[in-house]
Parts: structure tokens; sequence; C-alpha cells
């Protein structure tokens, strides 16, 4: 069965998109944003829904269906110290995104755009197929931060 992820890369003056099927790329596109969007959508909730139908009309014009996608995986967002990995998007991950963000920046909008496009396919919580995840995390000093689960911090995939 072939898999088809759906990456992005939410930026400041672009939103980065790729598709692959079984690891091969299908097609990558850049999607620039002018100063007059920019402008017009200033707050990361209004350019939430701009990138996501920009995203869906770069998608239908590859002739890539939504739910033809086995999952959506979204590059950033600015979130306390993690260890480094992939972390499926869950509730308190979306919260801290959109209301306690380390610092405010169109990459808070990578896992949101990423769980989006997955809501589109598989409503409820995240399955396989069709989950949502994303990748980051820092290290300080040249250590990962000592593990401590709380609410707010993301809970990495098991597995």
């Amino acid at each position: 069965m072939d898999t088809l992820i759906l990456a992005v890369n939410p930026g400041s003056t672009s939103t980065k998109i790729a598709v692959y099927r079984n690891r091969k790329e299908v097609f990558r596109e850049e999607i620039r944003h002018s100063l007059k969007q920019m402008e017009t959508h200033s707050s990361l909730s209004s350019q939430f829904e701009m990138r996501k139908a920009l995203i869906s009309r770069a998608l239908e014009k590859h002739g890539i269906a939504p739910e033809e996608l086995s999952c959506a995986v979204g590059r950033g967002g600015q979130l306390p110290p993690v260890k480094a990995g992939g972390y499926l998007v869950n509730g308190a991950m979306k919260r801290r995104l959109i209301e306690g963000p380390v610092i405010r920046h169109a990459s808070n909008l990578g896992a949101l755009l990423a769980d989006g496009r997955r809501r589109q396919v598989v409503r409820g919580e995240p399955t396989q197929p069709g989950q949502a995840a994303v990748g980051g995390g820092r290290v300080r000093h040249g250590r990962p931060p000592p593990r401590r689960p709380s609410p707010s911090t993301p809970t990495p995939p098991r597995g």
C-alpha cells in the first residue's frame, strides 16, 4: 500500500510544502506570501486559514485529493525545550502554540496546518492512517532538558 505524506513548513514570508509517496518526492512547492497578504492576515489565526486554502489549491493543482494523504507533518513551532524528534499533534500542543508560544512566529502554524489537513481526512483523535505530527525540539547546552511531563507539554509518540 502506498504511503502519501504531506510536509508543511510555514515561514514568515512563505509556506513550503512537499508531498512524498513511499519516501519519493512527488512534488515540492514554495508558496510565497506578498506583503499585502501578510498585512491583510496579520494574526496567526488569520494566516492559518489563508495558508490552509493555499495548501489545498497546491494539492489540487498537483492532482492530490486530501483523502489520499496518509498523514501530514508540520515543521517548527515555538514550544518550550523538548527532546528533539517527532511528536503527534495533540490538544496540549495546539493550546500551547495558540495561547502561549515561546515566540510568536509563523512556524507555530506547522503543527496546526498538519493537524488541519489530517482533520479533513480523519475525524476525531489521531489514528493510523491520517495522523498529524510535528518535528522539532531544542537542546540546551549540548544536552536535552530533563523530561518532566505536564499537561502543557506534548507527549512523545510511543513505539
